[in-house]
């Protein structure tokens, strides 16, 4: 073989490793990014579900919130109720307590100014 051949050979064999090499780099390339718009699109649709159950759970919680205050506000309503209820009670008692006193009173009146005008009608017969 000729000096030219081998050298013209060799330059060849140069130029066909760095194609393919080009090209095997190339197509490593293009899978890793084809990898990572898959990975991206992955991690995007993750991102959707977790934000998507975190609003659920959000209205969840929001939900569970206003049937709590609900409920505590009809048991608010409920022993206002009750209070009242037995505020008017004690109240009517007191009424019929104070009633009962002035009855009691206006029997002692009586019954001493009875007994002055007793006393005095007694008083008057002596003195006749």
């Amino acid at each position: 073989m000729d000096p030219i051949t081998i050298v013209v050979m060799g330059v060849i064999g140069i130029g066909v490793g760095y194609g393919a090499s080009t090209t095997i780099t190339k197509k490593k390339l293009g899978s890793a990014e084809a990898e990572a718009k898959k990975s991206l699109a992955n991690a995007k649709k993750e991102a959707d579900k977790q934000i998507s159950k975190a609003k659920e759970e959000a209205l969840q919680i929001a939900e569970d919130a206003r049937k709590d205050e609900q409920n505590r506000r009809r048991e608010v309503k409920e022993i206002e109720k009750r209070l009242l209820d037995r505020q008017e009670g004690l109240d009517k008692k007191l009424d019929q307590l104070d009633k009962r006193a002035e009855a009691a009173r206006s029997r002692r009146t009586q019954k001493r100014d009875s007994c002055n005008s007793q006393q005095a009608a007694r008083k008057a017969r002596k003195n006749r």
